[in-house]
Order: C-alpha cells, then structure tokens, then sequence
C-alpha cells in the first residue's frame, strides 16, 4: 500500500509527521500542531463545533456501498448528508496503524447502529486502484460505505490529521470533529450527541463475570507510585509503556508485574491466573492446555501465576474478572470468547 497524490492536495510537503508507539496504539499522522508524548503516542484531540467550520463538501468514488451513497462515481457528498440519519464521517488511508484500528472500531458500531446512523470512509491515499481497495475492505471485513475522494479537495483544509471523525447531526449540521483514535465508550457519546432523538446500541459485552470499576489508563514508570488497584489481579489502570509492556501473548512461569498485565488488558487481552500456595502441576497443565489451544486460534491470552489472589483460579480482561477455585473448561471458554478484543478495552485491535 502506498499515500496516494490526494494528500500531498490536502497538505503542503514537510507539514506531517508520524508518531508511532510501535504497536498502532491511539496515535495519529498529524501536523506538528499535535504534540507527541513520551512515549511517541499523540493524545486524541477533540475540537469542539464551533471553531471547525462547516461539513466539507467533495465527490467521491465509492469502493462499496454503492446503493447506500446513491453512485459509483462523482457522488456529491450532499447527496448523503443532512437527509434525516446523522453520519460518521471517517477520513483515513491504509497505511496509517491507528486509522485501521479505528475502521475496526467504526464496523462494530456500524453493525449494531446500521439502522439509527450512518458511517462513510473516505479514503484520502488512495489505495492503489479499486481492486486493492476492495480486496482491503474485504479482508478486513469492512461492510460500511468507503469511498476516495474526486474533487472538493480545498474544502478539506481543515483535516489536519489521521484519523479525523467527524458527527454530523441528521440535518447535516457538523457537531463534533475528533482528530486521533477514540475507545468505544467515548465513539458512543459522541455518536448520542449527532441526533439526541436518535438511540445508540452498545455492543460492548456485558458478562461473563463480575464488573470491575474502571480505573483509567494512564502510564507510569517503573518505580513511580500510583493508586492501589480496585481488584486482584487488577482488570484496569495504571501500566507501563513500551518498551516494558505489554507481553508478548502466551504462557509465563514467572509472576508478571500488574503494570505489565493492565497493558496486555488494554490491548482487549485475557489473563489467566493461578495461584498455588502448594504443588498444582496438574491444573497448571490444564490451564496450559486452554491457553495453547486459544493461542492457536488467533486469541490474544497471557498466563501466569498471581500471588495473593483469594481464589485458585482469577480471568481478567479489562473491567471484567472472573473467580474460583476448582477447574471449569467451559466457564473459562465463555469468559475468553466474550472478552478477548472486547469494545470494553480501550484498544480492543492492537495486536
């Protein structure tokens, strides 16, 4: 995949710069007017209504949804906006990590929200031919409307980063413009404010196992003192960057610092935990043995042993745990398919 010529019409040379945490976490490609942290992660910004103008107008390519956004080629954006069901408006490009986790984000409100609101991608690279970019959209399992863009290209001045959201209400007024990645739980709220008449499903699980108040996800140094965690193992807060955390997925002997786990957990992972103040070969051979099996399929699962846990066995994932103390496959399963890259996690895509 490659940046096509539209965005060199968006942005003069020399005005962007990458900021990757490696991991393509919540960062963005944005102008030097974004600053990085530490770390290399560009905090998410939002600029309210009132000072982004109004809705960008341009025609546009479609590379799906056709019937939806009424063409195939030259589609005003007119055409679609403004007609009674607010929109998500989504610039990206391909090879930009935190826009595809965010077109990941979008297709799961999308399928749950298909009905209430609308979401269209604009491609701003393009991608190289229409070929590729089905081919992209299909593997992906993208079903919402995408498009690139033909012309209005001047009116796009003011996207001044990737990925940029826009909500626009359902009378075609813009309500909010986001530059940067957004969790599910704040793409929700946004979402409610395009039309306040207009419902919004949460498709974010809610069991199985208890509910754990969420803590945030804020960073810290090793050594550095934060808040006790609300649970143990802990399901959220405080964690270490990279390169400390996370862990690489998959089976650990030794004990794993909570700051490590809460970064496993953000990235919508499972932890598996034991604790075995005496020998317990055989249930740690058991819990291998789901573990490996998960792995296989593509699941994003750590274990490791836990002290101090009151229960022999403890799954976590972010703000969800389950307890007990005699082996359950079943009840282990349920937990791990439900929660591993759940819309609970603030990262549920990162890899």
């Amino acid at each position: 995949m490659r940046i096509g010529t539209t965005l060199f019409f968006i942005f003069t040379a020399g005005t962007l710069l990458a900021a990757s945490c490696g991991s393509g976490e919540d960062n963005a490609i944005v102008t030097p007017s974004l600053t990085a942290t530490d770390d290399g992660a560009v905090p998410a910004r939002v600029v309210e209504a009132p000072s982004t103008g109004g809705v960008p107008t341009f025609t546009m390519s479609a590379y799906q949804g056709e019937d939806i956004l009424g063409g195939t080629t030259g589609i005003k954006s007119s055409e679609w906006m403004g007609r009674g069901r607010p929109v998500i408006l989504y610039f990206w490009y391909a090879d930009c990590n935190p826009c595809g986790n965010m077109a990941l984000m979008l297709q799961k409100f999308y399928e749950a929200n298909q009905v209430q609101a609308l979401v269209v991608g604009v491609d701003v690279g393009p991608l190289i031919g229409e070929k590729d970019a089905r081919l992209y959209l299909r593997e992906q399992q993208i079903t919402y409307p995408v498009g690139t863009i033909d012309g209005g290209k001047a009116s796009l001045e003011e996207i001044v980063g990737f990925p940029t959201t826009l909500f626009i209400s359902d009378q075609g007024e813009l309500i909010r413009r986001q530059v940067g990645f957004l969790d599910w739980k704040t793409l929700l709220a946004f979402a409610s404010e395009m039309s306040p008449g207009v419902r919004i499903v949460d498709a974010a699980p809610t069991g199985p196992g208890e509910r754990i108040p969420d803590q945030g996800r804020d960073h810290v140094e090793p050594g550095e003192g934060h808040p006790a965690y609300n649970s143990v193992p802990g399901a959220s807060g405080w964690h270490y960057g990279h390169p400390l955390a996370p862990a690489d997925w998959g089976v650990y002997e030794e004990v794993l610092p909570d700051e490590v786990l809460m970064h496993n957990l953000e990235h919508g992972g499972i932890g598996v935990h034991y604790n075995c103040p005496e020998a317990c070969q055989e249930l740690v051979a058991r819990l291998r043995e789901i573990v490996t099996r998960a792995r296989s399929e593509g699941k994003k699962v750590l274990m490791s042993p836990y002290r101090g846990m009151d229960t022999r066995i403890a799954l976590t994932a972010w703000t969800f745990m389950d307890r007990f103390d005699e082996f359950d496959d079943q009840r282990i399963a349920r937990f791990i398919n439900a929660h591993e890259s759940s819309l609970n996690a603030p990262e549920p895509f990162v890899r």
